[in-house]
């Protein structure tokens, strides 16, 4: 809702940031179901008031994702599937989204053969794909300048015994 979170006051407010204009608030609340993922700010909060044990820990593989743009108005893939490309310690895979496109996420080990960081201009890019992922070649005409210009995410683990603060607040994800 344009709405960032940037905090948990542990009484049931919310700090809140309107993405639009910036301005800065707090929201009280009875309950708060937080699914704000690996970078939880509700979860940080929590384990800055002490007492709540967390641990991350890296993966060694990151990810990228890439747009199969629609082809000629049409999908490029079946839009009932979920397409999957493995390849042992790494794979492709492709998510339909709601306008025929489709969002495709490689999972790489970040360093060694392969790995991201083998992957620096758009000849090794694309050397890479048709070796692994030749179709994917076909479905992004633009696969390596996309590849270059889009960011490498993380994954990791986190560990999180407590997952909640009394009745306020739970993590879900």
């Amino acid at each position: 809702f344009s709405t960032a979170c940037t905090g948990y006051e542990g009484d049931g407010r919310l700090r809140l940031r309107d993405l639009a204009s910036g301005r800065e608030f707090t929201h009280a609340t009875q309950r708060i179901i937080g699914a704000d993922g690996a970078g939880s700010v509700l979860r940080q909060a929590l384990a800055t008031r002490g007492g709540f044990e967390v641990r991350e820990d890296l993966l060694d593989h990151g990810y990228k994702e890439l747009l199969i743009p629609l082809r000629a108005g049409l999908p490029q893939l079946a839009m009932d599937a979920l397409h999957i490309w493995p390849r042992g310690g790494f794979m492709l895979i492709a998510l339909p989204n709601a306008d025929g496109s489709f969002t495709a996420t490689l999972f790489l080990p970040r360093s060694g053969e392969p790995g991201f960081d083998d992957l620096t201009d758009a000849a090794s890019v694309r050397a890479f794909f048709a070796r692994e992922f030749p179709q994917a070649l076909a479905l992004v005409t633009d696969l390596a300048e996309q590849f270059l210009a889009h960011p490498q995410g993380m994954l990791g683990t986190v560990h999180c015994p407590q997952w909640h603060d009394g009745e306020r607040l739970v993590l879900i994800g």
